[in-house]
């Protein structure tokens, strides 16, 4: 983790940014003070429990390389009888991994400042897009599931 906070900050430190990390639940992170990363405690932004919604660029990508994995893995084993060995599977997923769409990252990205923004406003409030769409907020908690 301090090697990436390092990376990090020297990427970001010319354009006059400071970077956020954004951490889950695993142990590792959780248990471990940011100070010890190297990272000041403001630059932490812990997700809430079970919350892969918001880090949903992430999270979409990995369903997608485990399907693709999981599907090469049962073409190869089931349908052609034969097993594959270390190095194979490691193919396998470097394969999965540049056959993700670059357009479904960026299309998920788009849209956390909206998601971020429903479950920062306190519950009821409106935001409005630039569209002239309005959302209702929901104070901390899961917005409805379109917007996930």
């Amino acid at each position: 983790m301090r090697e990436i906070v390092e990376r990090a900050t020297i990427f970001w430190q010319p354009r006059g940014f400071k970077p956020f990390f954004c951490f889950d639940n695993a142990r590792i992170q959780t248990g471990a003070d940011p100070a010890s990363y190297g990272m000041e405690p403001w630059q932490r932004l812990p997700l809430a429990t079970h919350s892969p919604d918001f880090n949903r660029c992430i999270e979409h990508r990995f369903a997608y390389m485990k399907r693709w994995v999981r599907d090469h893995i049962y073409w190869e084993g089931e349908m052609r009888g034969q097993r594959l060995n270390t190095l194979d599977l490691q193919d396998v997923v470097r394969a999965a991994f540049k056959s993700i769409p670059a357009d479904s990252i960026a299309r998920d990205a788009a849209g956390l400042p909206l998601l971020w923004s429903l479950v920062r406003g306190s519950k009821g409030s409106v935001v409005e897009t630039p569209d002239g769409h309005q959302h209702q907020c929901s104070g901390g908690y899961y917005p409805e599931a379109a917007y996930r």
